[in-house]
């Protein structure tokens, strides 16, 4: 078997989502301390999620901080995966202040990270640890930008009668299939880079989790954090809110789970326009005359927009 159809051989292997497990020893390193905390989260199917680090652990179970967006694909049930090891979701705790979730899973899995006492410091260094397209543990180095706000998808809304009387709402409806729902949030930049799968990726400071990661600016591009603040609100305050089980009709997805829909579901539908939405706007115009082209592109361009920084795989 010569070089090419080796090389071949490999990315098909990973094409088709197949991975092998990780048998290559490491030294007991800052870097290997940092890998031990990181996890996968995924459907069953292990083909959708994002990233996240473990917190605690409890006699046998373990806690993993993550996204909001992250936990919508535990709706119909999913799993926590380390590199060695994986873990069934049981529970979800919803943040109202930012993106963030913390998953509870039936089993006491990988290294507790540590959590920072303050925010980082501009410019400090930034250790990005997750996994990219959901690919093994991965460790991007960067630094501590200043902050930003982003608007970010954050699911869809069933339209009502009564949105076809506001010409943006039928517009949207018209074009969507319902009324996207775009968040704007209080955000971090970093400078390490990231992809899809990313999501919920813990950023570290000195070996402290100092941020985590919730949002790009398309496939490939420099991190958009949930600042240090947010993640430590919201890890004093976890247990006072709602734990939430896979299938739970009043769980994730707010409205989208009355109406059987689901933020996956409707994040595939979105994206699928938006890689079109150009000729779709253009055949609407050609079968009738005064379809509002110039607003149904300018509503497109910004629900495309935030639908380009949602890093869920």
């Amino acid at each position: 078997m010569n070089r090419r159809t080796l090389s071949l051989l490999a990315i098909a292997v990973l094409a088709s989502g197949v991975y092998f497990k990780n048998k290559i020893s490491a030294k007991n390193d800052a870097n290997t301390n940092l890998a031990e905390t990181s996890v996968s989260v995924t459907d069953y199917s292990g083909r959708r999620g994002g990233s996240g680090a473990i917190i605690a652990h409890g006699p046998s179970s373990s806690l993993i901080l993550t996204n909001k967006h992250v936990c919508q694909v535990l709706q119909n049930g999913g799993k926590v995966n380390t590199d060695a090891d994986s873990a069934t979701a049981t529970s979800y705790t919803l943040s109202p202040a930012h993106d963030l979730c913390i998953v509870k899973v039936n089993k006491k899995i990988g290294a507790v990270a540590e959590i920072a006492t303050e925010a980082p410091a501009l410019y400090s260094s930034a250790t990005t640890v997750g996994h990219p397209k959901l690919l093994p543990t991965t460790i991007i180095n960067g630094h501590f930008g200043g902050r930003l706000e982003v608007d970010v998808f954050t699911g869809m809304k069933k339209c009502e009668e009564a949105d076809l009387e506001d010409i943006n709402k039928a517009v949207m409806c018209l074009l969507f299939g319902g009324l996207p729902q775009i968040t704007t949030y209080d955000a971090q930049h970093i400078s390490g880079t990231i992809q899809a799968g990313n999501s919920g990726s813990p950023v570290y400071q000195n070996g402290k989790l100092s941020g985590v990661v919730f949002a790009g600016s398309g496939d490939f591009s420099y991190g958009i954090i949930v600042p240090w603040e947010y993640v430590s609100e919201f890890m004093e305050s976890y247990t006072k809110l709602p734990a939430l089980t896979p299938n739970n009709t009043h769980g994730i997805g707010g409205s989208n789970a009355d109406s059987g829909r689901t933020f996956v579901g409707d994040l595939d539908t979105v994206r699928d326009y938006c890689r079109v939405y150009r000729d779709v706007i253009a055949k609407s115009s050609q079968q009738d005359p005064s379809f509002p082209v110039d607003r149904a592109l300018s509503i497109s361009k910004t629900v495309c927009a935030s639908i380009a920084k949602v890093l869920v795989r």
